[in-house]
């Protein structure tokens, strides 16, 4: 409400519902006791041996007798090997190159000899593409006797099973968040878990793994095998040979169903190679670095092959595409004058099948995370490992012979900064054989929260990883921030609102804002609100702001000129034609928002909503006063404390002044060159001349260095800090001073990092050290009251020394909290040190 009118979408907060009620439901309820693996290496030794003479070969299931799986596949060679290796081995290996069937056959082959199989796999478009060409499989086998709800997938947008489904596949963050349920539910039933693509060493995969090597290691009937193309055993042997008692036994699959032709060209770009060797390709798959690479390389494509007969459609493949752009691609086929030429990230390297591809084309590189300073993230290129090249060419050939892979050379576009040592042409065999692992080059904070709720420490998780986190650093600082954020204890322990975070699908820092909007009695509005600030951060944000004005204005309120809400305008708008599974993504194409991210963020929504047992249609979502504003700004600066940054400074870029600023808790140590990022709303409306702000930082190389950006801008104010972390600040001692009343004061004033939230806090206190002292007698001198006049004119008058005076002063001012108590100390004191005959001067001149 402004000026007393009061328009659509507000509601008097005493009116609204509040949302106490979700303390005690969501953070304040009973807490789950976490699992407790406590036992000695003997204890351990001796259970393992147990269940290893338990196990023995598994009995078979109802689909015993169907002999499952293609027989045109490479693996279908291996399957009595694959099965017997599975069922007699707690941990076992499956390797051979991609297209073998390795992972699609022995899912189905597993329905054998297992009551459930759980297939694990790093993206949701890997899970979708692989559920659907199993079920079709499957069904094919087994005609009318195919039972419902055989094969299902759970990733974050779906939920296609049942308590009958035997085999489903699932991302690696969803298997995590429900192995303590399948766990108890399963417990007495033979279970496989497949892991595929384990090469990737994929963060959330990692964690999947360990967790599953636990469960497996407590429960006689699960077992688990990797799967892979381009495999690092020896890093497996080490870690889960005692869980299995004995090597890791590796099932090797030889061949592909069809081979394909590999080519090396140190001079062409992948656009010139397309021009050499696409003349006759139907299909074409090509894999550059990222998104932005993906629009240059159509672009060039374009370009280089406009003199050709016959017709190009282009089609872009990443993680961000929606539903039905990545159905397109799979299902498409080229009319008879027309190419199809898809360009990829790395998103498409593994784990899908395009149909009759006849030509892989690749520049060799690719992106993946970067921990940079103060935990800042980037997404700098890299070269491609031999690993990932062996990825790209498997997706050629899967079904047709002929195919042709091509590593070209890199190419530097103009809007896209390539490093000099990337732009060379590297073969095959000079490169990095294996991924880099993820967990050493990304924040882990939210997996290790997961960690300590799920098995009540992350040190003891951390020995089951395949690529344990070994700098004790990086482990005790995501404890010092979980500690800070209230998430866990002084002792490492899950507190209730650690626990309501982790159940969030959110980052830490988002969740603990929301967790704050609710321990502050916010109301149900404002904690919706915040909600949708939150889904929308953490599905990647409308992203529309570095976007002409013109296009997105409408998605915004006049007033808006921050990120945070903006991102609540854009939520407003598009949630009026969400129907629960998608947008309209027509209307927002043409205004610069990616539907595809839309329905992410409107489905995250839902889902925090569900977390929550809120229905959101049942509050009215509207504009926000700024009463509510501020107070989702406080709950955010609580959530984000450790990103808070402050104006250091500005350089000038050609015309232009562009502030810069330091992270308040690393100060003149840190970084003090980071700017907000000329796609934030704060930028583009003019606003960048702020004091406080929340963001995330990011950092890039460009021509002229790495760059530090400040992304996702929120102003905050002291007043929002000082009411969000009063309770955490640190008081800093200013030193000891006499008050003007007499007192002698320890002075101190309370900030956190290097801002100061709050007036100067003064205790009263004794003058005990020498430096107190000499400020009560300093202060005594200054005010020359008649005692201490005399004294000094007795001292002129050489009737006492230097030394008597000093002696007098300070034995007055010793343990004295004011002045004017030392003053009045200075009768007895005098007693004490001068003489008879220097009393009696004394006293004379003070009655005078």
């Amino acid at each position: 409400m402004k000026d007393g009118v009061r328009r659509a979408g507000y509601l008097h907060r005493s009116k609204e519902p509040s949302s106490s009620h979700l303390l005690s439901q969501n953070i304040e309820g009973p807490r789950r006791s976490p699992y407790n693996y406590g036992e000695s290496p003997e204890q351990r030794r001796q259970r393992l041996e147990e269940l290893r003479k338990q196990h023995g070969k598994l009995p078979e299931t109802p689909f015993a007798n169907y002999d499952l799986g293609d027989k045109e596949l490479p693996a279908y060679k291996h399957k009595a090997e694959i099965l017997d290796t599975l069922s007699e081995n707690k941990i076992s290996w499956l390797c051979g190159p991609t297209g073998s069937g390795k992972t699609t056959q022995t899912a189905q082959y597993a329905l054998e000899r297992f009551d459930r199989v759980v297939v694990l796999m790093p993206r949701r478009v890997i899970v979708d593409n692989v559920t659907e060409y199993v079920e079709q499989s499957l069904r094919g086998q087994l005609g009318k006797q195919y039972p419902d709800h055989l094969v299902g997938k759970i990733h974050g947008r779906a939920t296609e099973a049942t308590p009958d489904t035997r085999l489903c596949f699932m991302t690696a963050a969803t298997f995590t968040k429900k192995l303590e349920q399948l766990s108890g539910d399963w417990h007495d039933e033979k279970t496989l878990v497949l892991v595929d693509e384990i090469h990737e060493a994929n963060l959330e995969m990692e964690f999947a793994t360990a967790l599953a090597a636990k469960s497996i290691e407590k429960t006689d009937k699960w077992h688990m095998a990797f799967s892979s193309a381009t495999p690092d055993t020896e890093v497996s042997q080490t870690m889960y040979e005692d869980i299995n008692g004995s090597e890791l036994p590796v099932v090797t699959i030889e061949g592909r169903p069809h081979e394909i032709d590999i080519t090396e060209d140190k001079v062409s770009t992948v656009s010139e190679a397309y021009l050499e060797y696409g003349k006759d390709s139907k299909k074409s798959l090509v894999f550059v670095e990222g998104v932005r690479s993906i629009e240059e390389t159509i672009a060039s494509i374009k370009r280089h092959t406009r003199h050709q007969s016959g017709r190009i459609r282009f089609f872009k493949l990443h993680s961000g595409i929606s539903e039905a752009a990545r159905r397109e691609i799979f299902t498409a086929e080229p009319a008879e004058d027309e190419s199809f030429v898809i360009v990829s990230t790395s998103a498409g390297q593994s784990g899908i099948t395009i149909p009759e591809v006849d030509l892989v084309l690749s520049n060799g590189l690719t992106k993946s995370k970067e921990i940079g300073e103060e935990g800042a993230e980037g997404l700098p290129p890299r070269l491609c490992t031999q690993a990932e090249l062996m990825q790209q060419a498997g997706r050629g050939g899967r079904d047709i012979d002929g195919a042709k892979f091509v590593l070209a050379r890199p190419i530097s576009y103009g809007k896209i900064y390539l490093p000099e040592e990337l732009k060379g042409f590297y073969d095959i065999t000079s490169r990095e054989q294996h991924i880099p692992p993820e967990i050493y080059h990304t924040n882990v904070v939210r997996n290790v929260l997961s960690a300590i709720h799920l098995n009540g420490d992350f040190e003891d998780l951390n020995q089951y990883l395949m690529y344990p986190v070994a700098s004790k650093k990086v482990i005790q600082e995501s404890y010092d921030l979980l500690e800070t954020l209230e998430a866990i204890d002084g002792e490492g322990r899950i507190t209730k609102i650690g626990e309501f975070m982790d159940n969030l699908p959110l980052s830490p820092e988002l969740s603990r804002a929301l967790a704050e909007m609710i321990k502050r009695g916010g109301s149900l509005r404002e904690v919706l609100a915040l909600s949708a600030i939150a889904a929308s951060i953490s599905g990647g944000g409308f992203a529309a702001w570095h976007q002409p004005k013109e296009l997105f204005q409408e998605f915004i309120s006049p007033d808006t000129t921050d990120d945070f809400f903006a991102e609540y305008d854009a939520f407003l708008r598009t949630r009026e034609i969400y129907d629960g599974h998608h947008t309209d993504g027509r209307a927002y194409l043409a205004n610069g928002i990616d539907p595809n991210k839309a329905d992410n963020i409107h489905y995250q929504f839902s889902k925090i909503c569900r977390r929550l047992s809120v229905n959101p249609n049942d509050i009215d979502m509207g504009e926000l006063n700024s009463e509510e504003k501020h107070n989702i700004s406080v709950a955010l600066v609580r959530g984000f404390q450790e990103l808070l940054y402050a104006k250091a400074g500005s350089r000038r870029i050609g015309r232009t002044t562009v502030n810069q600023y330091t992270n308040i808790h690393t100060g003149e140590r840190g970084i003090s060159e980071y700017e907000i990022s000329s796609y934030s709303l704060a930028r583009r409306m003019g606003m960048e001349a702020l004091k406080l702000v929340v963001a995330f930082p990011w950092w890039y190389d460009a021509h002229d260095g790495r760059r530090h950006t400040l992304n996702t801008i929120l102003p905050v104010t002291k007043d929002q800090i000082t009411q969000a972390l009063s309770g955490s600040a640190v008081p800093e001692f200013l030193g000891d001073r006499v008050a003007p009343n007499g007192d002698l004061v320890h002075v101190a004033q309370p900030k956190v990092g290097s801002l100061v939230i709050g007036p100067e806090q003064q205790q009263k206190i004794p003058a005990t050290t020498d430096e107190q002292i000499a400020l009560v007698v300093d202060t005594m001198k200054n005010r020359a009251n008649k005692q201490v006049r005399v004294l000094f004119d007795l001292q002129h008058q050489r009737v006492i020394t230097k030394g008597q005076l000093r002696q007098v002063l300070d034995g007055s001012a010793v343990n004295s909290h004011n002045v004017h108590e030392a003053e009045a100390k200075v009768w007895a004191v005098v007693q004490e040190v001068l003489t008879s005959e220097q009393q009696e001067a004394f006293y004379g001149q003070i009655n005078r």
